[in-house]
């Protein structure tokens, strides 16, 4: 509804039927309550339950929901997806010798680095601390090595940006489905035990 100010805002309505028993005239009572304030924090509690608050990326349940989507879709079209997971190497280290505060910049730096460089058919979530992850449609799967080395370099850049002079490096792992898994659970098996053997 709108307010006499002009500003909307949501209403919970209820409308009762009420009829004169003596003359039949049927009468409508319209009771109302503005849940503005509640709709605002349930809607804000369901972003946090699938959006990282530091960067605003799809956080992992929101991301294995997507690639779960995409397997299926996969199968249908008999399409190739690719997977990639991302870790930043030593990033402890960064928050030891230049403090919180700039760790987050970097992971903010690389998020923003990532949505300006990756298609808008790519999702890009952060999965935990220094992890992301990538899920691209591909036509053919060698275009998943040169957008792994892409990542790399927008990582490096946003350390950079940041005012880190040492470059920062990335252990990736990558797998395609379905050649590498047939569901959303062994893609990212398969892609994080790559992460494990670049460490």
């Amino acid at each position: 509804n709108r307010n006499k100010a002009g500003e909307i805002y949501v209403e919970l309505l209820r409308i009762f039927r009420v009829a004169d028993p003596g003359t039949g005239a049927v009468r409508h009572i319209g009771v109302f309550t503005d849940i503005t304030e509640h709709h605002r924090q349930r809607s804000q509690a369901l972003r946090r339950a699938r959006y990282d608050s530091l960067t605003g990326l799809p956080n992992r349940t929101n991301f294995v929901e997507r690639l779960t989507a995409s397997v299926h879709e996969a199968k249908r079209s008999q399409d190739t997806i690719g997977l990639i997971i991302l870790n930043i190497d030593n990033f402890r280290r960064v928050n030891e010798h230049f403090g919180h505060d700039m760790g987050d910049r970097v992971l903010i730096a690389v998020a923003r680095g990532l949505r300006e460089r990756l298609r808008s058919t790519d999702v890009i979530a952060r999965l935990s601390g220094d992890e992301f992850a990538v899920l691209a449609p591909l036509q053919r799967r060698h275009q998943l090595t040169t957008l792994a080395r892409l990542l790399q370099e927008v990582v490096t850049q946003a350390g950079l940006a940041c005012g880190i002079e040492t470059p920062i490096t990335t252990s990736i792992g990558l797998a395609t489905g379905p050649a590498d898994g047939k569901t959303a659970d062994e893609l990212l098996r398969h892609a994080a035990a790559a992460v494990d053997e670049a460490q």
